[in-house]
């Protein structure tokens, strides 16, 4: 999954919106990205799960699946402090004390990210990440 500052909300493919039991028949809409071409969606509210911190946010499940992963600011960004180290190809984040649904303050996340094929970045030690309330394998 990549972290897209760039993106207003998240964005999922198709089979993996139908995994987590989302209808996406409803709610649906046309956004356009960077390609500047329209994309079909499916607008849902979830649940979005990063180390323990719980936060409600949009999720657009594109109603195809050849689109990337993409952690959008929705939900996310004003509810952590994201720090980026490129050089040690590490992305923390730091749980806000003013958006947490519980109140334990938990640990930062630290995700270090491999390069893989293209450029492309995986996330093989990202720990417990989950949408919709069902825990999801890292290793996407």
């Amino acid at each position: 999954m990549y972290i897209d500052s760039g993106a207003d909300m998240t964005l999922i493919p198709s089979d993996f919106g139908k995994l987590l039991g989302m209808d996406l028949s409803k709610n649906r809409s046309a956004l356009v990205g960077v390609t500047g071409s329209p994309m079909k969606v499916s607008l849902q509210s979830t649940q979005i799960k990063i180390g323990a911190s719980v936060q409600e946010a949009k999720v657009a499940v594109a109603l195809r699946n050849d689109v990337p992963y993409l952690l959008g600011r929705d939900g996310v960004f004003e509810a952590f402090r994201i720090t980026f180290e490129e050089i040690n190809a590490l992305t923390t984040f730091h749980p806000s004390r003013r958006s947490m649904r519980r109140p334990v303050m938990p640990k930062p996340v630290r995700v270090r990210a491999v390069r893989s094929k293209w450029g492309r970045e995986a996330f093989p030690d990202a720990g417990e990440a989950t949408f919709g309330g069902q825990r999801q394998d890292s290793h996407r």
